[in-house]
């Protein structure tokens, strides 16, 4: 009987972990399959977080933030990687036609445009690079590079 329990407990857990979701991932780029994502890099001070503003052609679909949890000030050269699934987008949406507005968060959560709007090209299963620069006082700067 103890036996009996022990495969049917064994089953179980292994058909449990079975259906755990491990992200499939491209073998080409290593990222999650269906997904693009924005490698922001802040080379700025003064930078308490990045709040971007996402459209498609023309079109607001939202807004992300990234910073730390305890609102502290974000270190020079620390890289955020944000990540847009499929999902993100309207069906049937040409996601080659996103565009950006960047925005600095400062100490007193004051949001410092950095800039125009950025049009990214993004397609799935890519990755692109943002700088973040500048600072409070002199403004702030974001543009993609080829990195």
């Amino acid at each position: 009987m103890r036996r009996l329990l022990f495969i049917v407990w064994a089953l179980v857990t292994a058909m449990c972990l079975g259906s755990c979701g491990f992200v499939k991932q491209s073998e080409m780029t290593g990222l999650p399959l269906d997904s693009f994502v924005l490698e922001i890099t802040v080379q700025g001070k003064g930078v308490y977080g990045v709040h971007i503003e996402y459209l498609i052609g023309g079109e607001p679909m939202g807004g992300r933030f990234m910073g730390y949890a305890d609102n502290s000030e974000i270190r020079k050269g620390e890289v955020f990687h944000d990540e847009y699934l499929k999902g993100d987008f309207k069906e049937g949406s040409d996601i080659s036609e996103m565009e950006i507005f960047v925005f600095a968060v400062t100490e007193d959560q004051s949001e410092l445009s950095a800039g125009e709007k950025i049009p990214v090209k993004a397609a799935l299963n890519t990755k692109q690079a943002l700088i973040l620069s500048g600072d409070p006082e002199q403004g702030f700067t974001a543009q993609l590079t080829d990195r």
